[in-house]
């Protein structure tokens, strides 16, 4: 804390904000890198598709996660299956 108490408040406020600034840029970095499902995959992109307004191509990918959505509830097991009504 000694070091922020010789400080003047405007250099304080830059320090900040590029350090926030960095920390940002590493965040972006590791989403990049991380392993994301096709469904993930599928959801950035229709993020973007809203953002720029692309909303033939949003309906598009909208109807594709449903579909793998819809295709990965069929192969998953139902864990209440086999179980008698009470």
């Amino acid at each position: 804390m000694a070091a922020l108490e010789g400080m003047d408040d405007d250099t304080f406020r830059f320090e900040r904000d590029r350090s926030l600034a960095t920390l940002r840029e590493l965040e972006r970095e590791i989403e990049q890198k991380q392993p994301v499902s096709p469904v993930e995959l599928l959801q950035r992109q229709l993020r973007r598709a809203v953002e720029r307004q692309e909303f033939e191509r949003a309906a598009e990918l909208r109807d594709r996660i449903r579909a793998l959505r819809a295709r990965r509830e069929r192969q998953e097991p139902n864990p209440n299956q086999g179980e008698t009504a009470r």
